[in-house]
This record gives C-alpha cells, structure tokens and sequence, in this order.
C-alpha cells in the first residue's frame, strides 16, 4: 500500500509540471487580466504601426505658428508631406504638432479610447 501511495504522489507531481510547463507556453498567462483580448490585440497593432514611426527621420519644417509643416523620409526613401491633422499612410498614429524642428505624434483619440492607449513618438531634426 505504501509503494502505491508513493506512485501517486510521484504522478500528481509530473502532472503538475506538465500543466505548469503548458501554462508557461500559453499566450493567456502572460496577458493583463484587466484587458480584453480585443485590446490586447489593438495595443499590439499600435506598438507595430509606432515602430513604423521611429524608422521615420524628419528633414525640413518651415512655416510660421500655427501654419508649419514638415518632410519626414522613411527608410525606404520616399517622402511624406507632414501638416498636423492631415491623414498619414497610417492607421492608428497622427501628426499632432509640428514645431521648428519636432515633430511630435500621437495615437487616435478614436484608437486611445478602445485600447487605452496613450503614447507619444517625437521626431526631431538632426544636425548634419
């Protein structure tokens, strides 16, 4: 009788490191709890579309005040004309503010809502 009650411990012990191992391994475990899979999904999306952002390199800004804009190259060579509000080849980042020399991007109001997102992504210009 001892040798079977030994086994049995000996079992639940390997299967309690086989469902810890399988736990380790699943996406849920390491999820906040608070957030909905669709949130967790769209944070993903944004932090994907941010480090689209950060390969941006802002060249020229010109204009007065309230009326500036900017050229921002991508790492592909093209140009994008950058004018605070106006719509970007992006979906969930806008063009927030331009200053002499920053550029300064922000998530969708739309976006921060359903994904409680808040980031910011500055550009500036670099001294060559």
């Amino acid at each position: 009788m001892k040798i079977g009650s030994v086994m049995m411990a000996l079992l639940c012990v390997v299967a309690l490191v086989c469902i810890e191992d399988s736990l380790a391994d699943d996406d849920l475990s390491r999820r906040d709890p608070f957030l909905s899979p669709e949130s967790t999904g769209c944070l993903k999306a944004i932090d994907d579309e941010g480090s689209i952002v950060l390969g941006w390199q802002l060249r020229g800004v010109i204009g007065r005040a309230l009326e500036m804009r900017g050229w921002i190259q991508t790492p592909t060579g093209s140009w994008i004309k950058a004018i605070p509000q106006m719509a970007l080849p992006l979906t969930y980042w806008q063009l927030e503010n331009i200053q002499q020399g920053t550029a300064t991007f922000s998530v969708n109001d739309s976006v921060v809502d359903a994904c409680r997102n808040q980031d910011v992504i500055e550009l500036k210009l670099r001294n060559k």
